[in-house]
């Protein structure tokens, strides 16, 4: 859901939309160690827990001019100067969660300038693992957008109960997209966990996402590689030698028609001798990898004629075509009502195919 309403308080957290099961163990019963490089961490000014991001994963950096643009942002809650919020009960990874209780309604803010993450913001998303044995948690991921002290707009999407399964580590990913309102690089982008229902929430590996029409680092040649975390990665672009484009019909999607579940793609290109084309919800770029793991190299999904990124809408659909991985693009409506998710009108969904050629090494 979407609109210009909601609670006054300024609060932030994030990433995209889909979900997988995973069973809890405690983290007292034999977790392995944290290796010592993911232990890192970087000192901010964010209220606790999220005043120690995880350094290896939060270091995707780049100069402009006079300001330093930091798009990623990763928490292991692992470490906090407050560890008031954290807990060894239960943890994803590591040995500690952060846990929101009956007495915490909102979860901490992360609010970041749009000229701090991004050269044009169009999008913020947000990835964390959750666990309750609520139910059903009532919980919102809420994203604010605020200029001086005026609220410009207020974005929300529920965790539906069917979402969830109790006492299991639930990962979920949610994407709101800044389509509304015309950001000026002083405004403020603010997001947070809304805990309606008052219920006890373990919230673990938080990965906050500033998405923009372009990827930093293509003019070097390189880009970011934020699966693998940690700085520039040297991970050349491949190059798309030419774009089919194609009906969107055609694959399955129709505007009004209830949208396919959110997933990762991992498809294998026999155009390419069978490289691998790997895809998650919120990834600013996709990845080609080897039949073997390897990674070779990114993928920006850009359509000349549509001059769009197809990787930018709400929701992709990735599949293997004759020349090479067919992406449809689509937004997603949803009903207030029943929740239900249906293929939006407006951006209308688009879809190609993409010829690719790896870099020569």
């Amino acid at each position: 859901m979407t609109g210009h309403h909601g609670p006054a308080a300024v609060l932030i957290l994030l990433l995209f939309s889909c979900s997988a099961p995973n069973s809890p163990e405690p983290a007292a019963a034999g977790v392995p160690p944290v290796p010592e490089l993911e232990l890192a961490v970087m000192v901010t000014t964010d209220p606790p827990p999220f005043d120690r991001p995880c350094k290896v994963r939060s270091q995707v950096a780049w100069q402009r001019r006079d300001r330093i643009i930091r798009p990623v942002l990763h928490w292991d809650m692992e470490e906090s100067a407050g560890p008031d919020r954290l807990t060894t009960t239960f943890a994803h990874s590591g040995r500690s969660s952060m846990v929101m209780g009956t007495d915490m309604e909102y979860g901490p803010s992360i609010c970041r300038k749009v000229n701090e993450v991004a050269d044009t913001l169009v999008a913020v998303g947000m990835g964390f693992w959750m666990h309750c044995s609520d139910p059903d948690p009532l919980l919102t991921v809420v994203t604010t957008v605020h200029r001086g002290e005026e609220q410009l707009a207020w974005y929300g999407k529920d965790l539906r109960a069917t979402d969830n399964h109790p006492g299991e580590w639930m990962r979920f990913n949610v994407q709101h997209p800044m389509k509304e309102i015309k950001l000026m690089g002083q405004d403020r982008i603010c997001c947070f966990l809304w805990n309606r229902n008052a219920s006890t929430i373990l919230v673990d590996d938080v990965d906050l996402v500033f998405l923009g029409p372009g990827v930093l680092g293509k003019r070097s040649g390189h880009g970011p590689d934020l699966e693998r975390g940690g700085g520039a990665a040297a991970l050349p672009f491949a190059t798309v030698a030419d774009v089919t484009l194609l009906d969107p019909r055609e694959q399955g999607i129709h505007v009004g028609k209830e949208a396919p579940p959110d997933s990762r793609h991992e498809i294998t290109i026999r155009a390419l001798g069978g490289m691998r084309f790997s895809y998650g919800p919120g990834d600013a770029v996709a990845r080609l990898s080897s039949p073997t793991g390897e990674v070779r190299a990114l993928v920006r999904a850009w359509h000349p004629t549509l001059a769009a990124d197809l990787l930018d809408h709400e929701q992709v659909m990735v599949m293997d075509g004759p020349k090479g991985p067919i992406i449809t693009g689509f937004d997603i409506d949803v009903d207030s009502n029943n929740g239900m998710r249906t293929i939006a009108a407006s951006p209308a969904p688009r879809s190609a195919m993409l010829h690719l050629t790896l870099p020569v090494r």
